[in-house]
């Protein structure tokens, strides 16, 4: 499970950041600890040089750094513990960034179902929807998109 978020890093964001992992690997079970991360992508990415329509993601503007959180767990732990982690994720988000999951910028990459898709993909996402339904009007390939008659 991950989430990325894509945000202006000030100094208060880091230690958040780094106290969420400390929580993490401290007062969780080793099985979702062992398996959790926190990563800075610096100057990872820049504007969209020709412009927010020629891109089927419309990153936000400014968009330079991101924050990559992953929580998970072994193939073989306890239900309770893939739960614990994907909660984790959700709280994560409020406790460094101190809004909600489907509030942020996320990179498409990362989505989870918790994740707001329509902001992620913004002013495209009727676009998005049309193509699919286009394409894949019985939804047999699945996806973050469903069918228009969905």
């Amino acid at each position: 499970m991950t989430a990325a978020t894509n945000t202006v890093l000030t100094e208060s964001t880091i230690l958040k950041a780094f106290s969420w992992w400390e929580e993490t690997l401290l007062k969780e079970p080793a099985s979702i600890g062992n398996y959790s991360y926190l990563l800075f992508e610096l100057f990872t990415c820049c504007d969209n040089l020709t412009g927010r329509g020629s891109s089927a993601w419309p990153r936000p503007p400014k968009y330079t750094h991101q924050v990559l959180l992953g929580t998970g767990c072994a193939a073989d732990a306890p239900k309770e513990d893939d739960k614990r982690a994907r909660q984790l994720i959700i709280d994560g988000h409020q406790t460094i960034f101190g809004r909600d999951v489907r509030d942020l910028d996320i990179v498409p990459n990362a989505l989870e179902d918790f994740h707001n898709i329509e902001r992620v993909y913004g002013e495209h996402y009727q676009k998005l929807r049309e193509i699919k339904t286009r394409v894949d009007p019985d939804d047999r390939l699945g996806g973050w998109f469903r069918p228009l008659s969905s």
